[in-house]
């Protein structure tokens, strides 16, 4: 009896023990499900504060065309159409090659050489002199004038092409596609759908490899334009910057070298007749026929296109052909309206997507123009496929970079990746953490934008010269002025300096954070082009 009491007191101990462990696992389990929960809506908000702020700077083309009209009187030649001769074949031999010169030589036909070289100049952080950019985009401008507006692209001898989204300058996402999907040929061709500078700080490494694959596979390499591709875009969003720094004494040349050679990208291409890739979408109005019979050239610029009568009917129709080509998005409800969220081109339902791929014979629209978290996205029954490449987009760990491969069948295999200096094994704490970072980057950078604004509508609700705003007051100030419908009362905290009483001390918060952004662009100056190529998933 004694031993038979022993063994039941230990059995219902042992129960009591597991059936703490079980509640124990299952409390960590909620708590832990919770703490994805939470992260995963601090991650969401911190997209849609990222995307709000892209977008902020196409919201109002009023707005827009005011800075461009500034940067037409500071550049008056860029309203003209035509090309300095400086800037045919004779051009470069006005440009004399330095003796201390390191990086790479180029000579004409390319060969593939020509690419490694070029390839391990720019890791290293080589710029490629001034006189062989202008010989490539010369020829490259030579080889884009023969092509069609929408060119034709075929299966039949690779039985599947690749088609790439944006790429905005990050040169190490261009190195992960390369290295992945190896170099192009006519088993491997390749679409680079428009996008391809402004925004990152490589957009001239970027281009010019991208415009010597072309010349080296010009019948596997496709390159359509992108609403970037455009001098007035640039003078916004970095690239001309970026070549006024590279390229000191002969930015002029080289910049309006790279403004004609733009406007003569195709606008899509069409696979297998099945197909269509183009940078942005379509309108109810999109006829590949017609666009197909449009002088691309004279649109230098969309937003100011030169000889365009705006009372003449025809003229203005085939301009919104174009622009609704380059700078549409889709949309969940049917119809087509303005996209006021950009300033240009339309919104689209999957009504409309549905219209213009049937009257065109065509299955499938493969688009870029939007950042997306997975790097690629369906909408409208699986009848649009967004695709974007360039990763950590918004900051590090924000988004993976996507590209598609579709066979001759219309079979998609999306491959998606992540290029970056991050480390490989980084759990979701980290990546949020890291976007959090950059979105409060992001925002002291619009707080400095306005701060002139800012200060004086600070001043005008603090009457008493204080230099202290309520928390609530600020935030509402700030939205109104920068016009960003962001959670500002929720990261106000890492934005201002606020006092013991919880008021937001508005002046000094604005020094210390022009101070802030000032060392961190010297620290970004003398960084390299990034080598490490992460694993994908």
């Amino acid at each position: 009896m004694g031993c038979g009491s022993s063994v039941f007191v230990t059995s219902d101990t042992q129960s009591h023990a597991t059936e703490r462990m079980i509640r124990a696992a299952l409390l960590i389990q909620r708590w832990y499900r919770r703490r994805l929960t939470w992260m995963e809506a601090k991650r969401q908000c911190h997209w849609a504060i990222f995307q709000k702020i892209e977008y902020a700077g196409e919201q109002d083309q009023h707005k827009l065309h005011q800075f461009f009209t500034t940067c037409l009187e500071v550049f008056p030649r860029c309203q003209s159409g035509s090309v300095l001769p400086s800037m045919h074949s004779e051009g470069d031999q006005n440009i004399e090659i330095e003796e201390d010169y390191s990086g790479p030589h180029l000579q004409f036909p390319l060969t593939v050489q020509s690419l490694y070289s070029m390839l391990e100049g720019f890791k290293t952080g080589m710029v490629l002199h001034a006189r062989y950019v202008v010989q490539l985009l010369c020829h490259v401008k030579a080889l884009l004038k023969t092509q069609d507006n929408i060119r034709q692209a075929s299966t039949t001898l690779s039985r599947e092409i690749t088609i790439c989204g944006d790429i905005h300058g990050k040169f190490d996402d261009l190195l992960v596609i390369l290295h992945k999907n190896n170099l192009p040929s006519s088993e491997n061709p390749v679409v680079f759908n428009g996008d391809f500078v402004d925004r990152g700080p490589f957009s001239v490494e970027v281009v010019l490899v991208l415009f010597t694959l072309l010349l080296l596979y010009p019948n596997d390499v496709y390159l359509n334009r992108g609403n970037h591709e455009d001098y007035l875009m640039n003078m916004r969003y970095g690239f001309t910057k970026e070549i006024c720094v590279k390229y000191k004494h002969h930015r002029r040349l080289v910049g309006e070298m790279f403004r004609d050679v733009f406007r003569w990208l195709p606008l899509g291409c069409l696979i297998d007749g099945k197909v269509l890739v183009v940078h942005g979408g379509v309108s109810r109005e999109t006829d590949i026929e017609y666009v197909q019979n449009i002088k691309r050239a004279k649109y230098v610029s969309l937003f100011k296109p030169l000889g365009i009568n705006k009372r003449d009917v025809d003229q203005m129709q085939e301009w919104q052909q174009v622009l609704d080509l380059l700078w549409s998005d889709p949309q969940t409800s049917d119809g087509c309206k303005p996209n006021d969220r950009r300033g240009s081109g339309t919104c689209f339902g999957p009504d409309v997507s549905q219209f213009v791929l049937s009257h065109n014979g065509i299955e499938l629209l493969v688009r870029s123009h939007q950042c997306k978290q997975d790097g690629f996205e369906y909408t409208h029954k699986g009848k649009v496929l967004t695709v974007f490449s360039a990763s950590s987009y918004f900051g590090p760990g924000s988004n993976l970079g996507a590209y598609v491969k579709i066979s001759s069948d219309l079979k998609v295999r999306c491959v998606q990746f992540q290029a970056g200096q991050m480390r490989p094994k980084v759990n979701i704490r980290e990546r949020v953490s890291a976007v959090e970072e950059a979105v409060v980057g992001e925002l002291k950078e619009q707080l400095i934008a306005s701060k002139h604004s800012l200060l004086a509508k600070y001043r005008q609700h603090d009457i008493d010269d204080t230099g202290l705003l309520s928390v609530s007051l600020w935030a509402a100030l700030t939205a109104e002025v920068t016009q960003l419908n962001v959670p500002w009362r929720t990261l106000y905290r890492r934005l201002v300096n606020v006092n013991s009483m919880g008021l937001v001390d508005y002046q000094t918060s604005m020094d210390a954070t022009q101070v802030v952004l000032q060392n961190n662009q010297v620290n970004c100056s003398s960084n390299g082009i990034s080598n490490v190529l992460l694993p994908t998933r």
